[in-house]
């Protein structure tokens, strides 16, 4: 029941337990005494809706909207709400004191509301003069005035011959069910300066480490992806001293927060694609296809595009110099919403972008402007009339981002793929960077990415006619499809480019210049299928000249750039 419309209905009785209602539509409407136990209700509208004796009972309410809605024995126990929006609305903080998640909560008088911290006794109290609910492993930390403000305390270190390490534990046993709230991540924030690192720790049984991100003076916050191994959580804290520093209270911290976000956005991004689905074999035309041009009706040569969770398809329009999207339904024109001021450096323009993505948490559009040589950005909110740089001076082709929020980027130049957190300059390679070359550990050109949960990199290797996969942390990478020479048989592939993971591991790839679409599974790595095209170059309904970028909505509908005959193609899972 994705993206229902249940707008100005009147609901009774009704039962919706464990029910998809992602992006559902319940504006204005009147519902009773009805149950949404254990249902998905990520990113619902319940604006002006009026709700009584209603039960949401362990809900996924993340990014629900209740503007001005009435609310009348609505019951939120265990549900999440991360982010939902109360502004207006006839309730009180009160009804959400048994949820399961509040954080980042706008409540009815638009302040905020946060989740208790996981941490005891993150705040320096200099009251206390030991420190309370940490163990000191070596060392000596003490708790002191910031030698900026008097004001404000701080933990400092006490010994600059010796540095210090401290720690704290949080179980997880009553704070996250994995079978229930999986795709969740532990968030953790603190003051510092440098000298001083934070390691955030998945600890398994017999305390071995699933898993590890470090925070540093530079960073606002880290993400660690929760695994169902994980059976504890561990903050170490280390005050590495250096000649630089003579003063002790040059090495401090504060203000050390954790909390979890209980399911996040890449669950919405998650294809749910049956082992042996089928399409059907004709597509049906849903942006350009007027011939080549720069009406709004028309394409010119578009590459990259991303679907949204509305249907939405955002297209980078290469040729055109810009991001058009259509919204679903809309066949006939197309709404520009980044660039189309002609070809230029300015703010207001790019040129010849190459790929496009919609960065969530910001609401914005994240751009490949590849002859600008820079990643852009561009807010989504009506009125925008230019973007900003996030950054410059790079070789960028294809982008991807995983759920910490880390941008991938690949460039065709060095023949690498570099990781970003969004404000970094310089990235962390983590592709190729060897030269060209047709090695395990080179790339030639690499055009498109995907990234999983696991931050395993796929990457469309375009003049090696292959699929590259790279672990997290790999210095070589497997061959994941094709790599048998450029040719047309099932395992080959031909400069491929736009690629996609399903929830199973599936690979699909647009075999571009053998004009199909390719799957390829993980029982059978050595060939793969043709899902849709393959029916030799043309312009015919089942057929492709060249498909460039592509994607899947939630159910599993794909939506194909096919690029020289100036159009996306929508083909219907069966």
């Amino acid at each position: 029941m994705y993206n229902s419309d249940f707008s100005n209905a009147q609901l009774t009785n009704l039962n919706f337990t464990s029910t998809n209602l992602i992006v559902a539509n319940f504006a204005g409407a009147k519902v009773f005494n009805t149950d949404f136990h254990q249902s998905s209700c990520v990113a619902s509208i319940f604006n002006h809706a009026s709700l009584s004796d209603c039960d949401f009972w362990h809900s996924n309410l993340k990014h629900a909207v209740f503007y001005k809605a009435n609310l009348n024995q609505v019951n939120f126990s265990r549900a999440n709400l991360y982010k939902a929006n109360f502004t207006g609305a006839n309730m009180t903080k009160s009804e959400l004191n048994n949820t399961l998640s509040i954080q980042d909560v706008i409540l009815p008088n638009e302040t905020s509301a946060h989740d208790e911290n996981l941490i005891k006794d993150g705040q320096a109290d200099c009251n206390i003069s030991h420190i309370s609910g940490w163990t000191l492993s070596n060392g000596n930390i003490t708790t002191g005035i910031s030698n900026k403000s008097s004001s404000n305390c701080q933990f400092t270190l006490q010994s600059l011959s010796t540095g210090a390490t401290m720690y704290q534990r949080v179980s997880l046993s009553d704070k996250w069910d994995s079978n229930f709230w999986t795709h969740s991540e532990a968030v953790l924030s603190a003051k510092m300066s440098t000298g001083v690192l934070i390691d955030l720790k998945g600890l398994q049984k017999n305390n071995s480490i699933s898993s590890k991100e470090t925070l540093s003076s530079s960073e606002e916050q880290i993400n660690l992806l929760l695994h169902n191994d994980m059976l504890e959580l561990e903050v170490f804290i280390k005050f590495n001293a250096t000649a630089s520093h003579s003063n002790m209270n040059d090495y401090w911290f504060d203000d050390i927060k954790l909390y979890i976000i209980y399911g996040t956005y890449l669950e919405l991004r998650q294809v749910n694609i049956p082992a042996n689905a089928t399409w059907k074999q004709n597509g049906v035309t849903i942006a350009g296809g007027h011939g080549q041009g720069t009406a709004i009706d028309q394409l010119f040569l578009p590459r990259g595009l991303f679907v949204d969770d509305d249907q939405t398809v955002v297209i980078a329009d290469y040729w055109n110099h810009r991001i058009i999207q259509w919204k679903n339904g809309d066949t006939t024109n197309g709404q520009v919403v980044a660039g189309g001021n002609g070809e230029g450096k300015g703010l207001h323009q790019l040129q010849y972008p190459t790929d496009v993505l919609i960065g969530k948490e910001t609401d914005s559009l994240i751009i490949c402007d590849r002859v600008n040589e820079r990643v852009v950005q561009w807010s989504r909110r009506s009125g925008t009339t230019q973007g900003e740089i996030l950054i410059d001076n790079i070789d960028c082709f294809g982008l991807a981002m995983d759920e910490q929020r880390y941008l991938y980027v690949s460039g065709t130049e060095k023949h690498e793929v570099r990781r970003y957190q969004l404000g970094e300059k310089n990235g962390t390679l983590v592709a190729g960077g060897n030269g060209k070359g047709n090695d395990t550990n080179q790339l030639n050109e690499p055009a498109y990415l995907f990234v999983d949960r696991q931050q395993t990199l796929y990457v469309s290797d375009h003049y090696n006619h292959r699929v590259m996969k790279w672990n997290k942390g790999a210095t070589e990478g497997i061959v994941a499809a094709g790599g048998q020479g450029e040719g047309s048989a099932l395992i080959q592939l031909k400069n491929p480019n736009g690629i996609f993971v399903d929830m199973f591991g599936t690979l699909y790839v647009a075999d571009t210049y053998n004009h199909r679409v390719m799957r390829w599974t993980q029982e059978d790595k050595k060939q793969g299928t043709v899902i849709v095209g393959g029916n030799g170059q043309g312009e015919g309904e089942n057929q492709f000249n060249g498909p460039y970028g592509f994607s899947f909505d939630r159910q599993g509908n794909l939506y194909v750039a096919d690029m020289n005959n100036d159009r996306v193609q929508r083909f219907s899972i069966e």
